[in-house]
């Protein structure tokens, strides 16, 4: 696949207090682009990128989609979620331009 850049995306997921066992997941959301990456924003001077997280199995997590890979957290257990964010194309090579490259996205925990 046509990335680049990878950084560690990682959220801890601590139900202290809580009773019993939780399946939990990150859910993503956000602008998106055709295929499911998050769309730089309007301050973003690069163009023909954008950014795709990817689960511990590096399957795409696409942005607004359904979680897929769940952990099990306890009130005495804390877990983390890792996943990776990497830059990625949005066309043709000669569609890219270097600059500053911002995307806001919102994550949700979401229980099974």
């Amino acid at each position: 696949s046509n990335r680049v850049g990878r950084r560690a995306l990682d959220v801890t997921v601590d139900c202290t207090g809580a009773s019993g066992s939780h399946d939990v997941a990150v859910k993503f959301t956000g602008v998106t682009t055709a295929d499911g990456a998050l769309a730089l924003n309007a301050t973003s001077d690069a163009e023909g990128v954008a950014y795709k997280i990817y689960d511990t199995n590096d399957k795409q997590l696409a942005i607004n989609a359904t979680p897929t890979e769940f952990v099990n957290v306890t009130a005495a257990a804390p877990q983390t979620l890792q996943h990776s964010v990497w830059y990625t194309k949005t066309g043709v090579a000669d569609d890219v331009v270097a600059g500053k490259a911002y995307a806001n996205a919102q994550m949700d925990i979401v229980y099974k």
